[in-house]
């Protein structure tokens, strides 16, 4: 048996399996007599002494300083000091502006650019004439009096918000009036703020709506600086399958984009004619394919695309999003009927869909005329729908008397309309329409 030979260790190494010697503590002796400093906490009580409060019975909470600048004392206007408190009641929402004092405008509050200053007038004048220039353009409008403020939404669903307050310049006391657009078209908005404003300082408030086709003398395809140019005609196939397409798509804001293609692609504004006419086809008689018209009915009495979903439940915007497909979807149908009546041939489809127009469309029409003093915009879109169907041949308006056309009207007059102007016209023109008709059968 080979041994190995034993490697000789060099001084300063240390074998693997040798221990380290223990270390010798003797010496060290534990530090005493050496305290822990700590921080020296003072706090100063701040405020006046509570007086101790009865238990069971709730402490008086101060009212806060007024905010802004402070109230301004005589003059024209009846102004009072902005201030609020702790327990502030709701206020009750009128159907007319009539403001009797402002606030003054608070310190470092932002003015928008869309604001005016209206002076040698009261404030009730002032929200006087707001309320009839909303009134005139068929703005739909909430007035709270006591704070002053208009909450509007005009035909377009643009929201914006008119608030009046009190201000002193160097002339004397002033009415300041702020029109803040909230969410819509800009355009929109613009146009109806300017007329607002100008109300609101006596001005002549017009009435045209920003709808109206400009008048040209010529079409566009017969204007000098696009001869020559090759003009591609739009494929109709291709926009009613992209409708289609987003309609059936799962997220929301495809399908609000679905629902505003169809409804342009049935406005003669905003489609070419050819778009037009067939895209109204496929709503009023579409024959085999009924995708589209379903959709439409569908969001129409049940709200919602299908008819066996629920209609659209999110954290925010949920009214709104709901009110804007409606609106969306009644105005596609009100375009689709205007142009089949114009060609004819809504007239035959009243004559071959007697029973779909009887259970499904005057039903939605009616509902919606119903709800004139909750949602006059829909009103307005349900009386053009009616106005299409009962003025396109003799058998639809005898099938809108029998299914009681002439008693919804009624109802929806006798409860006023004076707060939208088209409706009001609308109403009143069908109303005597069918009065007439009904007179020429007895």
């Amino acid at each position: 048996m080979s041994t190995r030979p034993r490697k000789e260790m060099k001084a300063g190494e240390r074998s693997l399996g040798s221990r380290r010697p223990p270390m010798d503590l003797s010496g060290i002796r534990p530090v005493t007599g050496v305290a822990e400093q700590e921080p020296v906490m003072r706090s100063v009580a701040m405020g006046l002494p509570r007086s101790p409060t009865p238990r069971g019975m709730p402490g008086k909470i101060p009212g806060r300083p007024p905010i802004g600048i402070p109230p301004l004392k005589g003059g024209l206007h009846g102004l009072k000091p902005n201030q609020t408190t702790p327990h502030e009641k709701p206020v009750k929402k009128t159907e007319t502006w009539a403001v009797s004092a402002v606030e003054p405008v608070p310190n470092d509050f932002p003015i928008e650019r869309t604001s005016r200053h209206v002076k040698d007038a009261e404030p009730s004048e002032v929200s006087s004439r707001i309320s009839k220039c909303l009134q005139m353009r068929s703005i739909e409008a909430k007035y709270d009096n006591e704070r002053a403020v208009a909450k509007c939404r005009n035909p377009d669903f643009v929201s914006f918000r008119i608030r009046l307050y009190g201000c002193k310049q160097e002339e004397g006391l002033c009415v300041l009036v702020e029109v803040q657009r909230r969410k819509g078209s800009s355009q929109s908005f613009a146009r109806d703020c300017r007329a607002i404003l100008e109300a609101a300082e006596g001005g002549d408030c017009s009435t045209a709506s920003d709808s109206e086709v400009i008048c040209l003398k010529c079409p566009v395809s017969q204007m000098a600086c696009l001869q020559g140019v090759d003009v591609v005609a739009p494929d109709v196939a291709s926009e009613e399958e992209l409708a289609a397409f987003l309609l059936d798509d799962p997220r929301l804001d495809s399908n609000m984009l679905g629902m505003e293609l169809l409804k342009n692609s049935t406005d003669p504004r905003h489609s070419a004619p050819n778009v037009v006419v067939l895209s109204a086809e496929h709503i009023v008689s579409p024959g085999r394919e009924t995708v589209l018209r379903d959709n439409v009915f569908s969001i129409l009495q049940h709200g919602s695309l299908k008819p066996d979903q629920r209609p659209y439940t999110g954290p925010e915007g949920e009214e709104d999003y709901n009110e804007k497909m409606h609106n969306l979807a009644l105005a596609a149908v009100a375009n689709a009927l205007a142009i089949t009546k114009e060609d004819g041939s809504l007239k035959k489809a009243v004559v071959d869909q007697k029973e779909w127009f009887s259970r499904i469309l005057l039903p939605v029409i009616f509902e919606n005329i119903g709800r004139a003093q909750e949602s006059p915009h829909d009103a307005f879109l349900a009386a053009k729908c009616l106005k299409s169907v009962v003025m396109s041949c003799e058998s639809a308006t005898q099938l809108a008397i029998e299914n009681g056309a002439v008693m919804i009207l009624e109802d929806v007059i006798s409860s006023g309309l004076d707060h939208h102007l088209l409706l009001r016209e609308e109403v009143r023109e069908i109303y005597s329409f069918l009065m007439s008709q009904c007179r020429q059968y007895n």
